[in-house]
């Protein structure tokens, strides 16, 4: 019998949105793996703000949000720890015996994940499934434009604004481009220096963040297509309490 391959896909969900769908299934898809947990962070440390919804209303939007794929799974292991803040290591640990672990991150996590609290032991209980926001770079043309870029990387483009330009000046392929050589090197430097096993997700451009969310949110903006549908009506049926916590933002 063949070991089962999971997906994590741990966050604070705050709220939920089809990035983080569409990550998910791109990597079930991609990597074959049998199901895609969902695990509602409880604290973490680096994220102590209070416009964080509570544990209860992320937990019940997640399960909106993945109800009607089969493939996908919510769990609240992280919520239901005793510790003040919850860190990955111990998920994995936790998760251990259950299969062979794929920790999906993002583009930002990618870069930080080492300084993540016992990293080394990280990489040696997940596979790394990393996505950015950036499309897939696969012709002659793109190789070369990652190439011209990959010395500017220090460089890459922050706040990308609709005009088209970053503060930087960069124009949208450029950072794109510098994005993906940023997450090149840093996947050359954790394969070489803790011997990480690190793959890339193949997906679309998706350029949506939870923050995007919550600023619409409370700006009276409409959030549909940035989330899914139920998830939308759980926004708006809980519309008081969230207004609550996403103004303090």
């Amino acid at each position: 019998m063949s070991t089962k391959k999971i997906g994590i896909m741990g966050g604070t969900f705050n709220p939920v949105h089809l990035g983080h769908l569409i990550m998910a299934e791109s990597a079930k898809e991609e990597f074959g793996l049998d199901k895609v947990l969902f695990i509602p962070a409880k604290a973490p440390y680096h994220k102590s703000n209070s416009s964080l919804l509570p544990e209860d209303i992320r937990l019940k939007m997640t399960y909106e949000a993945i109800k009607d794929n089969d493939g996908f799974e919510v769990s609240d292991i992280e919520i239901k720890r005793n510790d003040e803040s919850t860190f990955t290591i111990d998920t994995l640990r936790q998760l251990e015996g259950e299969g062979s672990l794929y920790l999906i991150i993002g583009q930002d996590s990618l870069e930080y994940i080492e300084k993540w609290k016992e990293s080394d032991e990280i990489f040696k209980r997940a596979t790394i499934l990393a996505a950015g926001r950036i499309r897939n770079y696969t012709s002659e043309q793109d190789q070369s434009e990652i190439k011209n870029v990959k010395s500017e990387q220090s460089q890459a483009a922050t706040n990308f604004e609709t005009s088209g330009q970053s503060k930087t000046g960069m124009n949208l392929e450029t950072y794109k481009a510098t994005s993906k050589a940023r997450m090149d090197l840093s996947a050359e430097r954790l394969r070489k220096e803790y011997g990480a096993r690190v793959e890339f997700i193949k997906m679309p451009y998706v350029d949506i963040s939870s923050t995007m969310i919550r600023e619409r949110f409370v700006s009276g903006g409409s959030v549909r297509y940035f989330v899914n549908e139920s998830v939308r009506r759980f926004l708006e049926e809980y519309r008081s309490e969230v207004l609550k916590y996403w103004y303090r933002g």
